[in-house]
Parts: structure tokens; C-alpha cells; sequence
């Protein structure tokens, strides 16, 4: 780790974001001299960040003053970034995923897919002036030359035993409703979702599911065909192979259910992507592979968006065996040019959140001159609980296991990740 970094970037979820925060340290260090400490969010201690005094911190989402309340506070004449890595909304999620208070609509720098996300935050109170537009950074990951870190497919069949003459057919669920404890439950209830929404959405999944399972299990008889069955980040493996066990305690050798590995080198590895209504959907019709949305029962209209209108649907057993046997290279035309004419618009968005970190020095906004941040600690106090829990050696937040399950990453994780693109970007960029 670096000593005095200019920037610190906190990474949720590892195969979504890590990827990313180190193909951005390895251009900021190299094409700027700047450098960037990324660490984990659900599981960096004081001794990590406290002990440093970067100038912009970058976070994953940020709703509320309360979403980093137990960091900001240690923290003086910060700008902090938030990169939003959630943008494509079903109705359900429009004022959920809103901006709530005055700290994030007035104090922080927010980074947009587009233009409808940078109306959407204006509409709830965001100041323009703190919104950029650059594009989508993990759709520019599918371009070249950023694909070629990824792993093919020959490698990924070494390391998980499929047959790399097989079809492989990717299914990155997006059923989380399945999953809904009561606490989440009243969660969503608390943040103003109607309380029949929610209760039928955790039904509606189930059910979804369970049709969806039988489909793969029934499917695999096929021995030519590779199901690889992603969960979502914050479900559980464990949790899914029990959904899978209930309907055949025997599971097939060609059902391979995994979160191991980021979900593009999935997406860039197999023959055709089938899901939900997961947004890897949009990634995949960036990366060229036949598309098909999943729709055993028909979506509740709180589900709705629009861009499901330019997905193919399957809505039967019939049709997924269908389409396993002979899928259209061509189906993922229409959202792959919807996606690129809304998100990728502007060109590579890598170097553009590279031009806006080193834009933020100058924007005139500071975060930790919010009153909201100054009521919250005394001036000096971070400094002492820092020292005190560096002592002691306890985490600032302990992770929920559950929904950080593959989310650990060390210091020689970033290290290696940072080389691998100065390998592959090497006299190219």
C-alpha cells in the first residue's frame, strides 16, 4: 500500500468492481503519476485507511450521509466520488435507489452512465453541476483492448472441468427477492416500497426460481451443454445449491453452479447468456453473445424496464431446450445497440473517469465542509479513535458474511490484478 495516496477507492463487491479500481490505478500511475489504495468495503480495518490522508475518496453508491457516516467523519477537506455501479432501475427500485439527503444531493461528486441518470438525480434534488456524464465502465471492459485481460475459454475449462467443446450457456440469476429475510423486507417497506410489492416480489421470484431450476436440471440430460449458474453477488452459494438440492438431490456434472471468477470473463468465455432480468444481460450484448431473457412467469409491472422489450423472451421449458439447441447470433442486436447509444456514447469510459479524477481537484465542492459532516465528530477525535482501534486491531465494519461471501481481497490481489493490465496495456495505451 501506498503511504500518502492521492485517492482511495473502496471496491463492495470484488468481481464486480476490483477489475476495474486496478485497471484505474495502473493508467492514473502510469499515464499521471497518481496514485490510488483500493481496498475492501465490508472488510478494511482502521490500520488501512485511517492511516492515510488521500485527497478524493471513490465509493460504490452513495444514498444518504448515513451510507458512509462511519468513515467520513475521520476524514478533513475530502471530495468524495460516488461511481453509482447501480443506474438501470425497475420501477420497484425508482425511489429506493434515490438520492435522500442533503449530503448527497448538494456535497458529493456523482459519476453517470447518461444522460436519463444524470436527469433522474436532478429530478430528486442533485445539483447538476456535481453530475458527469461518461459511460458505463464495465461495458468499455468488453472492448478491446481492455477484453484481452480477461481469461478464454480454454483456460476457464482447465481450472472448472468443462468440456471447452461443449455449449456453454451462462445463467447469472437475478432472483435476490428469493432470498428476503423479514428484516429486508421491512427494510424495503421502511424505504417507501408498498408492502404487497414487496411480499409478491419475494413470491414471484421463488417461484421463478424453482421453474428456472427444474429447467437446468431437466436440460442437462443434454451432455453437450455446460450450465453455468451464477448467483447474484449477495447470494449466497450455499443458499442457491440448497434451492437446486430440493428439486433433485443429485445434482448434474454439467451444472456447474459458481460465483468464482468475475462475471465478464463468464460472459466473453460462453455461447449464449440467459437470465431474468439481470442488467449482465445489457454487458452481454455489448460483448456480441446471443441474448435471451428468462420469463417463466410473466414480470409484475413494478418489475418493468424498458429495455426488456428488445430482449427475446423464453417463457417455457419447450423454448429454453429450443434454444439451447440452436440459438441466433443476432438476438443481441437491438440492445447492443441501445446500450452503446446510451452508454458507451462518449467513447472509452476508462479514460474518461481517468480525465475526471483528475478533474475533481478543481471542482469547487468539498464534502467534509457539509455541516451535516462536522456535527457528526470533533475535529481531532477521528484521529484518536483511529489510534485506538489500531491498537486493538478491530475492523470498522464487520462484513456480513452472507452477502460478502467472495468479496475478500488483499493488497498482493490488487498488485497482481494491476500488473496483469500493465501486461496486457503495455505500449498500447
Amino acid at each position: 500500500m501506498h503511504d500518502n495516496p492521492d485517492y482511495l477507492w473502496f471496491v463492495e463487491h470484488t468481481a464486480r468492481e476490483l477489475d476495474i479500481a486496478c485497471l484505474i490505478k495502473y493508467l492514473m500511475q502510469k499515464q499521471h503519476g497518481k496514485e490510488i489504495q483500493i481496498v475492501s468495503l465490508p472488510y478494511s480495518g482502521y490500520f488501512e485507511i485511517f492511516n492515510i490522508n488521500p485527497e478524493i475518496i471513490m465509493v460504490p453508491y452513495c444514498y444518504s450521509f448515513s451510507s458512509f457516516s462511519h468513515i467520513l467523519p475521520h476524514y478533513r477537506k475530502i471530495k468524495l466520488l460516488n461511481l453509482a455501479y447501480e443506474q438501470i432501475f425497475q420501477n420497484i427500485n425508482l425511489d429506493l435507489k434515490s438520492p435522500k439527503d442533503d449530503f448527497t444531493k448538494k456535497y458529493v461528486i456523482h459519476h453517470a452512465w447518461s444522460e436519463d441518470f444524470k436527469k433522474y438525480q436532478q429530478n430528486f434534488g442533485v445539483n447538476p453541476k456535481n453530475i458527469f456524464v461518461n459511460g458505463n465502465l464495465s461495458y468499455g471492459l468488453y472492448k478491446k483492448p481492455y477484453m484481452n485481460f480477461f481469461m478464454k475459454k480454454n483456460e476457464i475449462s482447465k481450472k472448472f472441468g468443462l468440456n471447452p467443446d461443449h455449449t456453454w450457456i451462462l445463467i447469472p440469476e437475478n432472483y435476490g427477492a428469493a432470498f428476503y429475510t423479514e428484516s429486508i423486507i421491512q427494510e424495503k417497506i421502511s424505504n417507501g416500497i408498498n408492502i404487497n410489492d414487496v411480499i409478491d416480489y419475494k413470491n414471484f421470484a421463488q417461484e421463478s426460481l424453482k421453474i428456472l431450476i427444474k429447467w437446468c436440471i431437466k436440460a442437462c440430460d443434454d451432455k453437450s451443454v455446460e450450465i453455468i449458474f451464477r448467483p447474484r453477488p449477495a447470494t449466497p452459494t450455499s443458499k442457491m445449491v440448497e434451492y437446486f438440492k430440493s428439486e433433485s438431490s443429485i445434482l448434474p456434472k454439467n451444472l456447474h453452479i459458481t460465483k468464482d471468477y468475475s462475471v465478464r470473463e463468464w460472459i466473453l468465455a460462453s455461447d449464449v447468456v440467459m437470465s431474468s432480468y439481470s442488467t449482465t444481460l445489457i454487458e452481454a450484448a455489448v460483448a456480441e453473445k446471443p441474448i435471451y431473457m428468462l420469463a417463466p412467469i410473466v414480470f409484475p409491472p413494478y418489475l418493468h424496464a424498458d429495455w426488456y422489450n428488445l430482449v427475446p423472451q423464453v417463457t417455457c421449458y419447450h423454448e429454453f431446450l429450443e434454444i439451447i439447441r440452436a440459438f441466433s447470433p443476432d438476438s443481441c442486436l437491438k440492445l447492443k445497440q441501445w446500450t452503446e447509444s446510451k452508454y458507451l456514447k462518449n467513447g472509452d469510459p476508462v479514460q474518461g473517469i481517468v480525465r475526471l479524477l483528475l478533474k475533481i481537484p478543481d471542482i469547487e465542492i468539498w464534502a467534509s465542509d457539509n455541516p451535516e459532516l462536522k456535527k457528526t465528530i470533533p475535529e481531532n477525535e477521528g484521529n484518536i479513535l483511529s489510534n485506538i482501534v489500531k491498537t486493538i486491531g478491530v475492523s470498522f465494519r464487520k462484513p456480513k458474511m452472507e452477502d460478502y461471501e467472495n468479496d475478500f481481497f488483499t493488497p498482493q490481489d490488487v498488485l497482481r490484478k494491476k500488473m496483469e493490465w500493465e501486461r496486457i496495456l503495455n505500449n498500447i495505451i
